[in-house]
């Protein structure tokens, strides 16, 4: 990673732990949900997810989930009808 977003992630990380910080004195409220949806990109995204996870649950306010890539599904093809051409019809 380049120095330039090095700084700009250690940056965002230390904010984002003053903002949590500062927002812990409303105590007493119930925690909340968060879900950060992460993974194959072109940043380091193993380690600011790492941080901004740590920075949300360290305010005792949040707890956080995460999510590296969604679960396989199978899509739902439509019924065959009459009118569909044969590149429209589901594939077996």
């Amino acid at each position: 990673m380049p120095p330039s977003r090095h700084r700009f992630s250690l940056l965002a990380a230390a904010c984002l732990l003053f903002l949590a910080l500062s927002l812990s004195s409303l105590a007493d409220e119930p925690r909340i949900k968060a879900l950060i949806i992460a993974g194959r990109n072109n940043h380091d995204w193993h380690r600011t997810t790492a941080m901004l996870k740590a920075t949300l649950e360290a305010t005792g306010r949040f707890t956080v989930d995460v999510s590296e890539s969604p679960a396989d599904y199978e899509v739902e093809r439509p019924r065959e009808t009459k009118d569909m051409t044969d590149a429209q019809k589901p594939r077996s």
